[in-house]
Protein backbone atom coordinates (compact mmCIF):
# COMPACT_ATOMS: atom_id res chain seq x y z
CA UNK A 1 0.00 0.00 0.00
CA UNK A 2 1.66 3.23 -0.63
CA UNK A 3 0.60 5.99 2.08
CA UNK A 4 -0.07 8.79 0.19
CA UNK A 5 -1.35 9.04 -3.54
CA UNK A 6 -1.36 12.76 -5.27
CA UNK A 7 -3.55 13.00 -8.68
CA UNK A 8 -2.18 15.84 -10.73
CA UNK A 9 1.24 17.12 -11.68
CA UNK A 10 0.19 20.46 -11.34
CA UNK A 11 2.14 23.50 -8.77
CA UNK A 12 -0.37 22.35 -6.00
CA UNK A 13 0.34 18.29 -6.50
CA UNK A 14 3.87 18.72 -6.49
CA UNK A 15 3.95 21.26 -3.51
CA UNK A 16 2.36 18.53 -1.41
CA UNK A 17 4.13 15.97 -2.58
CA UNK A 18 7.29 17.55 -1.98
CA UNK A 19 6.40 18.89 1.54
CA UNK A 20 5.14 15.07 2.65
CA UNK A 21 8.22 13.63 0.96
CA UNK A 22 10.37 15.68 3.30
CA UNK A 23 8.29 15.17 6.32
CA UNK A 24 8.81 11.56 5.90
CA UNK A 25 6.01 9.76 3.95
CA UNK A 26 6.16 7.94 0.88
CA UNK A 27 3.91 9.27 -1.86
CA UNK A 28 3.47 8.97 -5.32
CA UNK A 29 2.24 11.36 -7.68
CA UNK A 30 -0.12 10.09 -11.15
CA UNK A 31 -0.48 12.73 -13.85
CA UNK A 32 -2.78 12.27 -16.79
CA UNK A 33 -1.00 14.44 -19.42
CA UNK A 34 2.32 12.35 -20.99
CA UNK A 35 4.74 15.57 -20.31
CA UNK A 36 5.03 18.53 -18.14
CA UNK A 37 3.18 21.24 -19.60
CA UNK A 38 4.43 24.19 -21.65
CA UNK A 39 1.84 26.65 -21.97
CA UNK A 40 2.47 29.51 -19.69
CA UNK A 41 -1.55 29.71 -17.63
CA UNK A 42 -0.46 31.02 -14.04
CA UNK A 43 1.69 33.74 -13.81
CA UNK A 44 1.69 35.39 -10.67
CA UNK A 45 3.45 33.92 -7.16
CA UNK A 46 2.70 36.30 -4.57
CA UNK A 47 5.25 37.19 -1.25
CA UNK A 48 3.39 34.37 1.18
CA UNK A 49 3.68 30.90 -1.72
CA UNK A 50 7.14 32.80 -2.29
CA UNK A 51 7.93 32.39 1.63
CA UNK A 52 6.40 28.83 1.08
CA UNK A 53 8.82 27.70 -1.49
CA UNK A 54 11.68 29.53 -0.07
CA UNK A 55 11.39 26.74 2.85
CA UNK A 56 12.02 24.03 0.01
CA UNK A 57 14.95 25.93 -1.78
CA UNK A 58 12.87 27.32 -4.78
CA UNK A 59 12.86 30.70 -5.14
CA UNK A 60 16.72 31.27 -6.38
CA UNK A 61 15.61 29.22 -9.71
CA UNK A 62 11.99 30.70 -9.76
CA UNK A 63 13.81 34.48 -9.27
CA UNK A 64 15.97 33.60 -12.81
CA UNK A 65 13.18 32.99 -14.50
CA UNK A 66 10.68 35.82 -12.62
CA UNK A 67 9.28 39.43 -13.69
CA UNK A 68 9.35 41.34 -11.02
CA UNK A 69 6.90 44.70 -11.40
CA UNK A 70 7.31 47.63 -9.50
CA UNK A 71 3.83 48.21 -8.73
CA UNK A 72 0.04 47.19 -10.79
CA UNK A 73 -1.50 49.80 -12.52
CA UNK A 74 -4.63 50.89 -13.77
CA UNK A 75 -5.47 53.29 -17.14
CA UNK A 76 -8.64 54.82 -18.40
CA UNK A 77 -9.45 55.13 -21.55
CA UNK A 78 -5.57 55.86 -22.35
CA UNK A 79 -5.08 57.83 -19.47
CA UNK A 80 -2.98 56.57 -16.03
CA UNK A 81 -5.68 56.49 -13.10
CA UNK A 82 -4.28 54.73 -10.15
CA UNK A 83 -1.62 52.44 -9.15
CA UNK A 84 -0.65 49.87 -5.87
CA UNK A 85 3.09 49.85 -5.69
CA UNK A 86 4.64 47.07 -4.52
CA UNK A 87 6.79 48.39 -1.45
CA UNK A 88 9.19 46.12 0.84
CA UNK A 89 6.70 44.64 3.77
CA UNK A 90 8.27 44.95 6.99
CA UNK A 91 7.30 41.23 8.28
CA UNK A 92 7.85 39.69 4.90
CA UNK A 93 11.59 38.98 2.67
CA UNK A 94 9.53 39.64 -0.53
CA UNK A 95 7.40 42.37 -1.64
CA UNK A 96 5.73 41.89 -4.86
CA UNK A 97 5.15 38.95 -7.14
CA UNK A 98 7.40 36.86 -9.28
CA UNK A 99 5.78 36.60 -12.62
CA UNK A 100 6.67 34.03 -14.51
CA UNK A 101 5.02 30.96 -16.93
CA UNK A 102 3.25 28.47 -14.84
CA UNK A 103 5.04 25.81 -16.79
CA UNK A 104 8.65 27.33 -15.04
CA UNK A 105 7.20 27.36 -11.67
CA UNK A 106 5.98 23.58 -12.19
CA UNK A 107 9.46 22.37 -13.40
CA UNK A 108 11.44 23.37 -9.76
CA UNK A 109 8.98 22.23 -8.39
CA UNK A 110 9.25 18.65 -9.90
CA UNK A 111 12.99 18.99 -10.33
CA UNK A 112 12.79 19.34 -6.40
CA UNK A 113 10.31 16.42 -5.90
CA UNK A 114 12.29 14.28 -7.50
CA UNK A 115 15.19 14.97 -5.87
CA UNK A 116 13.55 14.54 -2.85
CA UNK A 117 12.41 10.83 -4.00
CA UNK A 118 8.86 11.59 -5.56
CA UNK A 119 7.97 9.38 -8.28
CA UNK A 120 5.60 11.18 -10.77
CA UNK A 121 4.25 9.13 -12.66
CA UNK A 122 2.56 11.01 -16.53
CA UNK A 123 0.78 9.61 -19.14
CA UNK A 124 -1.07 7.80 -15.90
CA UNK A 125 -5.21 8.92 -15.71
CA UNK A 126 -7.02 8.18 -12.63
CA UNK A 127 -10.06 6.58 -13.76
CA UNK A 128 -11.79 5.53 -10.57
CA UNK A 129 -11.80 4.66 -6.87
CA UNK A 130 -13.36 3.30 -4.18
CA UNK A 131 -12.44 4.31 -0.37
CA UNK A 132 -13.17 2.10 2.40
CA UNK A 133 -11.88 1.67 6.19
CA UNK A 134 -8.52 -0.07 4.71
CA UNK A 135 -7.42 2.42 1.73
CA UNK A 136 -8.65 3.33 -1.35
CA UNK A 137 -8.36 1.66 -4.44
CA UNK A 138 -7.61 3.19 -7.46
CA UNK A 139 -8.25 2.14 -11.21
CA UNK A 140 -4.84 3.51 -13.12
CA UNK A 141 -4.47 3.58 -17.15
CA UNK A 142 -1.35 3.59 -18.74
CA UNK A 143 -0.76 5.41 -21.85
CA UNK A 144 -0.78 2.33 -23.63
CA UNK A 145 -4.51 1.94 -22.40
CA UNK A 146 -3.72 -0.93 -19.90
CA UNK A 147 -5.25 -0.57 -16.75
CA UNK A 148 -3.49 -1.43 -13.32
CA UNK A 149 -4.90 -1.55 -9.50
CA UNK A 150 -3.13 0.42 -6.76
CA UNK A 151 -4.35 1.28 -2.92
CA UNK A 152 -3.08 3.79 -1.31
CA UNK A 153 -3.98 4.78 2.57
CA UNK A 154 -4.50 8.13 1.31
CA UNK A 155 -5.77 9.97 -2.08
CA UNK A 156 -5.72 13.85 -2.55
CA UNK A 157 -7.38 14.95 -5.71
CA UNK A 158 -4.94 18.11 -7.18
CA UNK A 159 -6.22 17.44 -10.98
CA UNK A 160 -8.09 20.95 -11.75
CA UNK A 161 -11.40 22.00 -11.85
CA UNK A 162 -12.43 19.13 -14.03
CA UNK A 163 -11.19 16.74 -10.95
CA UNK A 164 -11.96 12.85 -11.49
CA UNK A 165 -11.64 12.43 -7.95
CA UNK A 166 -13.91 15.16 -6.99
CA UNK A 167 -17.05 13.75 -9.33
CA UNK A 168 -16.45 10.15 -7.70
CA UNK A 169 -17.22 12.25 -4.08
CA UNK A 170 -20.29 12.38 -2.74
CA UNK A 171 -19.84 16.35 -2.72
CA UNK A 172 -21.48 19.62 -4.32
CA UNK A 173 -19.30 22.30 -6.40
CA UNK A 174 -21.06 25.53 -5.62
CA UNK A 175 -21.42 28.68 -7.58
CA UNK A 176 -22.22 30.39 -10.68
CA UNK A 177 -20.69 31.10 -14.01
CA UNK A 178 -19.89 34.91 -14.66
CA UNK A 179 -21.46 35.73 -18.29
CA UNK A 180 -18.73 37.60 -19.65
CA UNK A 181 -16.19 36.09 -22.67
CA UNK A 182 -12.30 36.47 -22.32
CA UNK A 183 -9.17 35.47 -24.69
CA UNK A 184 -6.19 35.10 -23.44
CA UNK A 185 -2.70 35.65 -25.63
CA UNK A 186 1.02 35.71 -25.04
CA UNK A 187 3.52 37.52 -27.00
CA UNK A 188 6.82 38.57 -26.66
CA UNK A 189 7.22 42.17 -25.44
CA UNK A 190 7.53 44.87 -27.73
CA UNK A 191 8.96 48.09 -25.38
CA UNK A 192 9.88 48.85 -21.79
CA UNK A 193 6.32 47.62 -20.00
CA UNK A 194 7.27 46.96 -16.30
CA UNK A 195 4.13 46.70 -14.27
CA UNK A 196 1.26 44.43 -15.02
CA UNK A 197 -2.28 47.05 -15.81
CA UNK A 198 -5.83 46.68 -16.16
CA UNK A 199 -7.03 49.00 -19.59
CA UNK A 200 -10.37 50.14 -18.96
CA UNK A 201 -11.73 51.03 -22.53
CA UNK A 202 -14.76 51.15 -24.09
CA UNK A 203 -14.21 47.81 -25.78
CA UNK A 204 -14.07 45.83 -22.31
CA UNK A 205 -11.40 44.65 -19.87
CA UNK A 206 -7.82 44.22 -20.77
CA UNK A 207 -5.09 42.69 -18.66
CA UNK A 208 -1.24 43.00 -19.45
CA UNK A 209 1.05 41.45 -17.31
CA UNK A 210 4.80 41.22 -18.50
CA UNK A 211 6.43 38.24 -17.39
CA UNK A 212 9.50 36.28 -17.13
CA UNK A 213 11.62 35.86 -20.74
CA UNK A 214 10.59 38.86 -22.04
CA UNK A 215 7.09 38.08 -22.76
CA UNK A 216 3.72 39.69 -22.08
CA UNK A 217 0.14 38.07 -21.00
CA UNK A 218 -2.69 39.69 -22.62
CA UNK A 219 -6.47 39.21 -21.25
CA UNK A 220 -9.32 40.43 -23.20
CA UNK A 221 -13.07 40.92 -22.41
CA UNK A 222 -14.94 40.13 -25.28
CA UNK A 223 -18.32 39.84 -24.84
CA UNK A 224 -20.64 38.33 -22.80
CA UNK A 225 -22.18 34.82 -22.05
CA UNK A 226 -21.57 31.77 -20.55
CA UNK A 227 -18.46 29.27 -21.51
CA UNK A 228 -15.48 29.41 -24.11
CA UNK A 229 -15.97 31.39 -27.43
CA UNK A 230 -14.13 30.08 -30.53
CA UNK A 231 -10.07 30.77 -30.47
CA UNK A 232 -9.84 33.95 -32.43
CA UNK A 233 -6.73 33.88 -35.53
CA UNK A 234 -4.12 35.81 -34.43
CA UNK A 235 -5.45 38.87 -37.11
CA UNK A 236 -8.45 39.04 -34.69
CA UNK A 237 -6.33 39.26 -31.54
CA UNK A 238 -4.43 42.11 -32.75
CA UNK A 239 -7.17 44.52 -33.94
CA UNK A 240 -8.74 43.44 -30.38
CA UNK A 241 -5.63 44.65 -29.01
CA UNK A 242 -5.22 48.01 -31.18
CA UNK A 243 -8.78 48.79 -30.82
CA UNK A 244 -7.82 48.84 -26.78
CA UNK A 245 -4.51 51.32 -28.03
CA UNK A 246 -1.82 48.43 -26.44
CA UNK A 247 -0.50 47.51 -30.06
CA UNK A 248 3.18 49.18 -29.27
CA UNK A 249 3.38 46.50 -26.29
CA UNK A 250 3.67 43.69 -29.05
CA UNK A 251 6.60 41.89 -31.12
CA UNK A 252 5.85 39.58 -33.67
CA UNK A 253 2.90 36.98 -33.86
CA UNK A 254 1.25 35.31 -30.83
CA UNK A 255 2.95 32.68 -29.22
CA UNK A 256 -0.43 30.88 -27.52
CA UNK A 257 -4.18 31.91 -27.63
CA UNK A 258 -7.01 30.20 -25.68
CA UNK A 259 -9.80 31.16 -24.08
CA UNK A 260 -12.38 30.80 -21.23
CA UNK A 261 -14.96 31.92 -19.12
CA UNK A 262 -15.22 31.89 -15.42
CA UNK A 263 -16.73 30.16 -13.06
CA UNK A 264 -17.03 31.06 -9.03
CA UNK A 265 -17.51 27.53 -7.67
CA UNK A 266 -16.48 25.70 -4.04
CA UNK A 267 -16.84 22.20 -2.93
CA UNK A 268 -18.79 21.46 -0.09
CA UNK A 269 -16.10 20.03 2.11
CA UNK A 270 -12.39 19.68 1.08
CA UNK A 271 -12.53 15.81 2.91
CA UNK A 272 -14.14 12.65 2.74
CA UNK A 273 -13.12 10.08 4.59
CA UNK A 274 -9.71 8.88 3.50
CA UNK A 275 -9.83 11.04 0.07
CA UNK A 276 -9.19 15.17 0.07
CA UNK A 277 -9.25 18.05 -2.73
CA UNK A 278 -6.83 20.59 -3.16
CA UNK A 279 -6.50 23.90 -5.45
CA UNK A 280 -8.76 24.31 -8.30
CA UNK A 281 -10.46 20.71 -7.73
CA UNK A 282 -12.29 22.85 -4.93
CA UNK A 283 -12.36 25.97 -5.94
CA UNK A 284 -12.30 27.78 -9.15
CA UNK A 285 -12.67 31.68 -9.77
CA UNK A 286 -12.18 34.57 -11.75
CA UNK A 287 -8.51 35.07 -12.48
CA UNK A 288 -8.52 38.55 -11.28
CA UNK A 289 -5.60 39.10 -8.43
CA UNK A 290 -3.81 36.18 -9.75
CA UNK A 291 -4.88 34.55 -6.51
CA UNK A 292 -6.04 30.96 -7.96
CA UNK A 293 -2.48 29.22 -7.74
CA UNK A 294 -1.43 30.89 -4.78
CA UNK A 295 -4.57 29.60 -3.23
CA UNK A 296 -3.92 26.01 -3.99
CA UNK A 297 0.03 25.90 -2.79
CA UNK A 298 -1.15 27.16 0.45
CA UNK A 299 -3.71 24.64 0.41
CA UNK A 300 -1.27 22.31 -0.02
CA UNK A 301 1.31 24.10 3.05
CA UNK A 302 -1.88 23.49 5.40
CA UNK A 303 -2.68 19.83 4.30
CA UNK A 304 0.85 18.31 4.48
CA UNK A 305 2.29 18.69 7.67
CA UNK A 306 -1.13 17.62 9.06
CA UNK A 307 -1.50 14.45 6.94
CA UNK A 308 2.17 13.72 7.28
CA UNK A 309 1.27 13.24 11.67
CA UNK A 310 -1.81 11.34 10.01
CA UNK A 311 0.68 8.83 7.91
CA UNK A 312 3.50 8.48 10.68
CA UNK A 313 1.21 7.50 13.26
CA UNK A 314 1.66 10.60 15.72
CA UNK A 315 -1.81 12.44 15.42
CA UNK A 316 -5.30 10.74 15.11
CA UNK A 317 -7.38 10.99 11.57
CA UNK A 318 -9.22 13.89 12.93
CA UNK A 319 -6.59 15.81 13.03
CA UNK A 320 -7.32 16.16 9.35
CA UNK A 321 -10.85 17.54 9.86
CA UNK A 322 -8.89 20.86 10.49
CA UNK A 323 -7.89 21.02 6.77
CA UNK A 324 -11.50 21.60 5.55
CA UNK A 325 -12.35 24.33 8.37
CA UNK A 326 -9.36 26.63 7.77
CA UNK A 327 -9.01 26.34 3.88
CA UNK A 328 -12.74 26.48 3.02
CA UNK A 329 -13.18 30.01 4.39
CA UNK A 330 -9.94 31.01 3.00
CA UNK A 331 -11.08 29.84 -0.69
CA UNK A 332 -14.16 31.26 0.15
CA UNK A 333 -12.91 35.17 0.74
CA UNK A 334 -10.61 34.68 -2.20
CA UNK A 335 -13.30 33.67 -4.54
CA UNK A 336 -15.13 36.89 -3.52
CA UNK A 337 -12.50 39.15 -3.83
CA UNK A 338 -11.54 38.03 -7.37
CA UNK A 339 -15.61 38.55 -7.87
CA UNK A 340 -15.34 41.76 -6.63
CA UNK A 341 -12.27 43.10 -8.48
CA UNK A 342 -13.86 41.81 -11.41
CA UNK A 343 -16.84 43.24 -11.47
CA UNK A 344 -15.31 47.01 -10.43
CA UNK A 345 -13.13 46.18 -13.72
CA UNK A 346 -16.10 45.88 -15.97
CA UNK A 347 -18.53 48.19 -14.73
CA UNK A 348 -21.08 49.04 -17.99
CA UNK A 349 -23.47 51.66 -16.25
CA UNK A 350 -21.28 55.30 -16.98
CA UNK A 351 -21.95 56.98 -13.59
CA UNK A 352 -20.65 53.86 -11.70
CA UNK A 353 -17.85 54.56 -13.85
CA UNK A 354 -17.96 57.99 -13.40
CA UNK A 355 -17.60 57.48 -9.24
CA UNK A 356 -14.69 54.46 -10.38
CA UNK A 357 -13.00 56.98 -12.29
CA UNK A 358 -13.19 60.20 -9.25
CA UNK A 359 -12.88 57.68 -6.51
CA UNK A 360 -9.91 55.21 -7.25
CA UNK A 361 -7.21 57.32 -7.50
CA UNK A 362 -8.17 59.31 -4.10
CA UNK A 363 -8.63 55.97 -2.33
CA UNK A 364 -5.10 54.61 -3.83
CA UNK A 365 -3.25 57.98 -3.53
CA UNK A 366 -3.67 57.06 0.75
CA UNK A 367 -0.65 55.41 1.59
CA UNK A 368 -2.70 53.50 4.30
CA UNK A 369 -5.14 52.06 1.46
CA UNK A 370 -2.58 51.11 -1.10
CA UNK A 371 -0.94 49.31 1.74
CA UNK A 372 -3.97 47.58 2.69
CA UNK A 373 -4.48 46.32 -0.99
CA UNK A 374 -0.86 45.04 -1.37
CA UNK A 375 -0.95 43.19 1.73
CA UNK A 376 -4.11 41.69 0.58
CA UNK A 377 -2.84 40.74 -2.81
CA UNK A 378 0.35 38.98 -0.88
CA UNK A 379 -1.59 36.89 0.83
CA UNK A 380 0.58 37.60 3.91
CA UNK A 381 -2.51 38.26 6.37
CA UNK A 382 -4.06 35.34 5.71
CA UNK A 383 -4.94 33.85 9.00
CA UNK A 384 -7.03 31.23 10.44
CA UNK A 385 -9.17 32.89 12.98
CA UNK A 386 -11.42 30.30 15.21
CA UNK A 387 -9.92 27.35 14.26
CA UNK A 388 -10.54 24.02 15.62
CA UNK A 389 -6.60 23.79 16.88
CA UNK A 390 -6.14 27.02 18.52
CA UNK A 391 -5.25 26.76 22.12
CA UNK A 392 -6.34 29.99 23.72
CA UNK A 393 -4.66 31.88 26.32
CA UNK A 394 -5.45 33.85 29.26
CA UNK A 395 -3.20 36.63 28.22
CA UNK A 396 -4.02 39.56 26.21
CA UNK A 397 -1.08 39.26 23.63
CA UNK A 398 0.03 40.90 20.31
CA UNK A 399 -0.46 38.15 18.11
CA UNK A 400 -3.24 35.72 18.23
CA UNK A 401 -3.56 32.12 17.39
CA UNK A 402 -4.39 31.26 14.08
CA UNK A 403 -2.28 34.08 12.56
CA UNK A 404 0.78 34.08 10.64
CA UNK A 405 4.24 34.58 12.92
CA UNK A 406 6.77 36.46 10.26
CA UNK A 407 9.92 34.50 11.43
CA UNK A 408 8.85 31.23 11.79
CA UNK A 409 11.65 29.89 8.92
CA UNK A 410 13.67 30.91 12.74
CA UNK A 411 12.09 27.87 14.35
CA UNK A 412 10.79 25.33 12.00
CA UNK A 413 12.32 22.36 9.53
CA UNK A 414 11.08 21.84 6.24
CA UNK A 415 11.69 18.01 7.62
CA UNK A 416 9.79 17.94 10.82
CA UNK A 417 5.92 17.94 10.35
CA UNK A 418 5.47 18.48 14.23
CA UNK A 419 4.50 21.88 16.02
CA UNK A 420 6.57 23.27 17.76
CA UNK A 421 6.03 24.22 22.11
CA UNK A 422 8.67 27.36 22.41
CA UNK A 423 9.15 27.66 25.53
CA UNK A 424 11.76 30.38 27.87
CA UNK A 425 15.46 29.10 28.21
CA UNK A 426 15.70 28.22 32.17
CA UNK A 427 13.38 24.98 31.92
CA UNK A 428 11.36 26.08 34.89
CA UNK A 429 8.18 24.99 33.14
CA UNK A 430 9.72 21.59 31.81
CA UNK A 431 7.78 19.43 34.82
CA UNK A 432 4.37 20.97 33.66
CA UNK A 433 4.43 19.59 30.04
CA UNK A 434 4.57 16.17 31.00
CA UNK A 435 2.42 14.25 28.85
CA UNK A 436 2.57 16.04 25.77
CA UNK A 437 1.38 13.83 22.78
CA UNK A 438 4.51 12.52 20.53
CA UNK A 439 3.08 15.48 17.45
CA UNK A 440 4.55 18.17 19.65
CA UNK A 441 7.98 19.03 20.27
CA UNK A 442 9.17 20.70 23.14
CA UNK A 443 11.82 23.43 22.48
CA UNK A 444 13.52 25.59 25.11
CA UNK A 445 14.86 28.96 23.02
CA UNK A 446 18.47 30.59 23.69
CA UNK A 447 17.41 33.89 25.97
CA UNK A 448 18.30 36.37 22.74
CA UNK A 449 15.83 34.45 20.95
CA UNK A 450 13.38 33.79 23.40
CA UNK A 451 13.51 37.50 23.86
CA UNK A 452 12.94 38.51 20.13
CA UNK A 453 9.91 36.05 19.68
CA UNK A 454 8.17 37.54 23.48
CA UNK A 455 8.52 41.06 21.63
CA UNK A 456 7.05 39.93 18.45
CA UNK A 457 4.20 38.29 19.59
CA UNK A 458 3.09 39.64 22.60
CA UNK A 459 4.52 36.92 24.66
CA UNK A 460 4.25 36.69 28.89
CA UNK A 461 7.61 36.45 30.09
CA UNK A 462 6.65 32.82 31.61
CA UNK A 463 4.86 31.72 29.72
CA UNK A 464 5.05 29.18 25.90
CA UNK A 465 3.93 29.61 22.13
CA UNK A 466 2.63 26.96 19.78
CA UNK A 467 3.78 27.36 16.50
CA UNK A 468 2.38 25.24 13.87
CA UNK A 469 4.89 23.66 10.65
CA UNK A 470 3.08 26.24 8.18
CA UNK A 471 4.31 29.16 10.70
CA UNK A 472 0.74 29.97 12.23
CA UNK A 473 0.46 30.33 15.57
CA UNK A 474 -1.69 27.73 17.83
CA UNK A 475 -1.07 29.62 20.66
CA UNK A 476 -0.04 32.23 22.75
CA UNK A 477 -0.18 30.94 26.68
CA UNK A 478 0.84 32.43 29.67
CA UNK A 479 2.30 30.05 32.41
CA UNK A 480 -1.15 29.84 34.38
CA UNK A 481 -2.27 27.96 31.16
CA UNK A 482 0.20 25.34 30.95
CA UNK A 483 -0.74 22.90 33.88
CA UNK A 484 -3.40 21.64 31.82
CA UNK A 485 -1.88 22.22 28.15
CA UNK A 486 -1.03 18.26 27.51
CA UNK A 487 -4.74 17.02 28.22
CA UNK A 488 -5.76 19.91 25.39
CA UNK A 489 -2.99 19.02 22.90
CA UNK A 490 -4.01 14.95 23.26
CA UNK A 491 -7.59 16.19 22.34
CA UNK A 492 -6.32 18.24 19.26
CA UNK A 493 -3.03 15.38 18.23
Amino acid sequence: MVPVVVAGAGPTGLLLALALRRYGVAVQVVERLPGPASTSRALALWPRSLEILDRYGCTPALAAAAHRPPAFAIVDHGRPLAAIPFRPLPDCAFDGPFLLAQAETEAVLAAEAEAAGVPIERGVELRAFEADAGGVHLTLQQADGAERRLTAAWLVGCDGAHSTVRHGLPVTFEGEAEAVQWVIVDYRLGGDFPSPTAFWTDEGLMLAFPFGRGLVRLVLQVGEGEGRPDIPSPAAVAALVAARGAAALLAGEPLWISTFGIQERQVSQYRSGRVLLAGDAAHVHSPAGGQGMNTGLQDAFNLAWKLALVSRGLAGQGLLDSYDAERRPVGAAVIALSAGMLRMATLRNPLLRGLRRLLLPLLLDRPFVARRQQRRLSEVDIAYDDSPLDVKGSAKTRLRPGRRLPTAGEYLSADDPRPQLLLPPDGALAGVLDGLPPAVTPRPLAPGVWAALRQQAGQPADGAVLLRPDGHLAGVLAAADLPGLPERLRRLF
